[in-house]
């Protein structure tokens, strides 16, 4: 019955203020970038941008893999 569909379910009130429109149409593209991920990226910038994005996430992570440990140091 529900195979190969995907529902996300977000409760809102009955009335949106001014505001919550705009944050609204923001978490949709957040649902979107998460759950369709390679897809949503490679129709952004065309094929192979999602890994390319991954590529440059991996390298700066290891850069400053020493900064981000002190930062969330802090935390422990």
């Amino acid at each position: 019955m529900f195979n190969d569909e995907l529902f996300l379910i977000d409760i809102k009130t009955a009335k949106l203020n001014r505001g919550a429109l705009k944050e609204f149409k923001r978490t949709l593209l957040e649902w979107v970038a998460c759950v369709l991920a390679e897809e949503f990226w490679d129709f952004l910038g065309g094929e192979g941008t999602y890994s390319l994005l991954l590529d440059c996430f991996e390298k700066v992570g290891v850069e400053l893999r020493p900064e981000i440990d002190e930062y969330f140091n802090k935390y422990i």
